[in-house]
């Protein structure tokens, strides 16, 4: 269970780092001057794009530790919530995972 974890997690992180290499200019860009309507608009999809993956890591955890993810209207914070608690649930286990983007 765990070592599938750890693939499905490392697969995520893939994901996150080609969405960030792939933009770096566009990011960069941005930093250094004041973005245009449409590099506004291009760093919000970014955006949503990196929260999307952050969120399925998340998923993949509750999926594993609790058999599922939240349900219901407040799936999103109770997901983010309940993830403050994995952390401490995996933290107490062996050494399974690490993550850094």
């Amino acid at each position: 269970m765990w070592h599938e974890l750890i693939d499905e997690i490392d697969f995520e992180r893939r994901q996150l780092r080609r969405l960030i290499e792939t933009y770096a200019e566009l990011i960069a860009g941005c930093q250094a001057n004041c973005p245009t309507v449409a590099e506004k608009a291009a760093l919000a999809a970014i955006l949503h794009s990196f929260y999307t993956g952050v969120e399925n890591i998340f998923k993949r955890v509750a999926i594993a530790l609790d058999g599922g993810s939240p349900q219901g209207s407040f799936w999103h914070s109770d997901l983010i919530k309940s993830m403050s608690c994995a952390c401490r649930v995996l933290a107490n286990k062996e050494k399974v995972w690490y993550i850094s983007l």
